[in-house]
């Protein structure tokens, strides 16, 4: 996680995505950390990562991982500037962790126990990287940034990402066990960037589904897993 954080701020100064206008406190953009030492530390770091990888237990949890920091890697060099696409690699990664956690346990097979609770945290964490596009929305126009709510418009952005949100809401819904305490925190999640459409997307309405996420997030998966 911490490598793909450093990664993703590399190729974004890179880029040209990260400036002194927009983001002025990174520690690329103001030359507090030089590229070439960003770049050595990520080299040995990967490679000290993949070696303790050949370390894990079982065959099932070593492809899951490498799956994940291939992913992880590919979404921060190849794919973030891909409009939309970004947005589906980032959930896919912070779900997978909690299929990691099945596979921990029970090995491949127990991940598929778990896909509720995966499915959950990929559209509630999709709509949110959504959201988060929308709030950013003007600063990526004038930076180049094609962001969904770039391309299409802040209001049919968050129409979409109310798509994959739906997804996770009737994942939540149809559970065996707790299912209308889970399918509540995700329509809670919902109500609050439906808020945000109302209020014209200033910056106070979409500090609820941006920054509450998380909570809804939590109580989902708590119900999920009770």
């Amino acid at each position: 996680t911490a490598a793909s954080m450093v990664i993703n701020d590399y190729h974004d100064f890179a880029r040209g995505v990260d400036t002194a206008e927009n983001k002025p406190h990174k520690a690329l953009v103001s030359g507090e950390v030089r590229p070439e030492s960003v770049k050595f530390a990520l080299k040995w770091g990967y490679a000290l990562h993949l070696t303790l990888l050949c370390l894990v237990e079982t065959r099932a949890m070593r492809l899951w991982v490498l799956a994940n920091t291939l992913l992880t890697y590919s979404y921060s060099v190849h794919l973030k500037p891909v409009t939309g696409v970004k947005n589906a690699v980032c959930a896919v990664i912070v779900a997978s962790a909690v299929g990691l956690g099945a596979v921990a346990t029970g090995g491949g097979a127990a991940a598929k126990a778990v896909w509720r609770p995966m499915a959950a945290t990929l559209g509630i964490i999709w709509h949110r990287e959504m959201v988060m596009d929308i709030k950013d929305c003007d600063g990526d126009g004038a930076a180049g940034v094609k962001t969904v709510a770039v391309a299409v418009g802040k209001a049919k952005a968050l129409a979409l990402s109310l798509v994959p949100l739906a997804g996770g809401l009737f994942a939540a819904a149809t559970a065996p066990r707790n299912a209308l305490p889970a399918a509540l925190a995700v329509a809670a999640q919902a109500t609050f960037a439906l808020f945000a459409g109302a209020k014209r997307f200033s910056r106070p309405s979409l500090w609820y589904p941006i920054e509450l996420a998380p909570i809804w997030l939590l109580a989902t998966l708590a119900a999920l897993t009770r």
